[in-house]
């Protein structure tokens, strides 16, 4: 089990899964390898956490960890179970119940795209603890989800002024800011984010690819994004897998090569492909709406980009924010060479109205007293 450990911390998956299934054969009632193995398993083979999370949890039902099975579960578009795992493992216990909250505020903003119910549960996180930075973090996020640029940064302010840092919070400058459009800021935002082991590959390279190409630096976007596929390839040689960091690493080649006169098609090729192995009712998957139009255009086939962008109002009056870029989706890098396409000038008419109608009922809970506002002094 001690061998799984230690292969896990160190990015190998598969020398991970086969110490703790060694462990298991050896002690089918050790917990805590059923455990290790469902964390173990959980980029490559989430039907597998789903199964050792509940061996474990029978083994040792004392044991209130239950996050893989959300992670899991809503990886998979099992958006429903995910959140009653949640509601149902609510404690009472300040530390554990903070993980919970900020994972259904993550589920109903990443996956159902509705900020306006995220937004109640990074609440409830700020309730337990007021001057929380993962609540202070959620909360930017949902304000930026809804174009409330302003709101975002006041809350943001309530932990950079105060001199806490991290690099979540950092990743969150950089989104701010390129949201604002001010690139000096994400720049600086950027270098703050510490280089360390990933597949982020050192010095944040996907985040690097990403802001390079908004600044039309595209001589950095490949470099970058060169090196965010190396990284790539040393966990997959590894056993770890991301499909949709590597989805993102060929869109930045694919936009490279057609922002410098070259053919971009086997790149993105390479995108559409890649999400099609996606559940998109998954955590994060309906962004794979935004990276197959962006593909479709890059390779001139609008129709299809139209319709991609189309998927990618769900239901339930739902919307993805960003596009692939950290874009809000109306103001894209490339899903505005659609601009004055009358089709598309229709969908982003639409994607407004859903992004208006939760921030005005966000507005509303904030004047009403259900959600708190940025706390007096942040700027």
């Amino acid at each position: 089990r001690a061998k799984g450990a230690v292969a896990h911390r160190t990015g190998n998956t598969d020398e991970a899964v086969a110490a703790y299934l060694k462990a298991i054969a050896l002690s089918p009632n050790d917990a805590q390898a059923h455990q290790g193995l469902a964390v173990a398993s959980l980029g490559v083979d989430p039907l597998a956490t789903i199964e050792h999370m509940r061996i474990a949890r029978e083994l040792d039902p004392e044991n209130p960890f239950n996050r893989p099975t959300v992670i899991a579960l809503a990886a998979l578009g099992r958006n429903d179970e995910a959140i009653e795992t949640l509601r149902a493992g609510i404690t009472g216990l300040s530390g554990l119940d903070q993980m919970i909250y900020d994972d259904l505020a993550d589920i109903y903003l990443f996956a159902l795209g509705r900020p306006d119910e995220a937004v109640r549960w990074a609440s409830k996180l700020l309730s337990l603890e007021s001057d929380s930075i993962r609540g202070a973090i959620a909360m930017v996020r949902v304000w930026i989800a809804v174009g409330d640029l302003d709101r975002a940064a006041r809350w943001l302010a309530a932990v950079t002024e105060t001199g806490r840092s991290s690099d979540s919070v950092n990743f969150y400058r950089v989104n701010l800011a390129i949201a604002q459009g001010d690139m000096a800021a994400a720049s600086e935002a950027l270098q703050a984010i510490s280089s360390g082991r990933g597949k982020m590959g050192g010095p944040n390279l996907e985040n690097k690819a990403r802001l390079c190409i908004v600044e039309a630096d595209y001589g950095c976007a490949y470099s970058a994004a060169i090196g965010f596929g190396q990284s790539l390839d040393q966990f997959e040689a590894r056993g770890s897998a991301w499909p949709p960091s590597r989805a993102a690493q060929q869109l930045f080649l694919a936009v490279v090569a057609a922002r410098t006169g070259e053919r971009p098609d086997e790149p993105a090729q390479a995108v559409i492909e890649i999400t099609s192995t996606l559940p998109r009712a998954g955590m994060g998957g309906q962004g794979s709406y935004y990276k197959d139009a962006e593909a479709f255009i890059l390779q001139g086939k609008e129709a299809l980009a139209l319709d991609a962008l189309e998927d990618s109002l769900l239901g339930d009056q739902g919307f993805v924010p960003w596009d692939s870029f950290r874009r809000l989706a109306d103001d894209g890098i490339v899903l505005s060479e659609l601009d004055g396409n009358p089709q598309f000038e229709d969908w982003k008419t639409r994607f407004r109205e859903r992004r208006e109608t939760a921030r005005a009922k966000m507005v509303e809970m904030e004047e009403l007293g259900e959600i708190p506002a940025p706390p007096a002094g942040s700027s």
